[in-house]
């Protein structure tokens, strides 16, 4: 019989609840863009800048592929920066911006180096673009983005909470 490590299977637990939701129904044929996630690596972990969300509904991240990747490896992270298509239309966006180690205990030990931020955009991606969700996390400082790859513009207006 094969173990798993608890670690494994929450990050598959995880993932199977995220991978629910594609931003593109099935049968669509309509105008599509691209959404990109970014990283900026550390030593032994890196900060994520992803898409959490389209319209309000959780999609797959590379925080999350990276964690499943990582999974068991020890000090070892194994990233994984994904892309995804959405539809060219009206969007309201969740984007993340996390710093993540490669082990739990690492991120205890460096609870006063980790930064998150978050943004809801309203977004109407143009046909056949590409955007990469982009950031910067440090001390003072944390902010998050959306930017056209080939402008490096940044695009999309930031809806308040609420």
């Amino acid at each position: 019989m094969k173990k798993y490590s608890l670690s494994s299977l929450c990050a598959v637990a995880l993932l199977a609840g995220c991978a629910a939701y594609s931003p593109i129904p099935e049968g669509y044929t309509g105008p599509t863009a691209t959404i990109r996630d970014s990283m900026r690596p550390l030593n032994r972990g890196a900060n994520f800048f992803y898409l959490a969300k389209v319209d309000g509904n959780t999609i797959e991240n590379s925080l999350g592929r990276t964690r499943a990747a990582s999974s068991g490896q020890g000090f070892n992270m194994m990233y994984r920066i994904i892309e995804r298509k959405v539809q060219a239309k009206p969007l309201v966006l969740t984007l993340v911006g996390r710093t993540a180690y490669a082990a739990p205990i690492m991120e205890i030990a460096m609870a006063a180096k980790m930064y998150s931020v978050d943004a809801t955009i309203e977004f109407t991606p143009a046909p056949d673009r590409v955007y990469v969700v982009m950031g910067v996390l440090e001390e003072g400082k944390a902010e998050i983005w959306l930017q056209d790859r080939e402008s490096g513009e940044r695009v999309g207006k930031t809806v308040e909470p609420k």
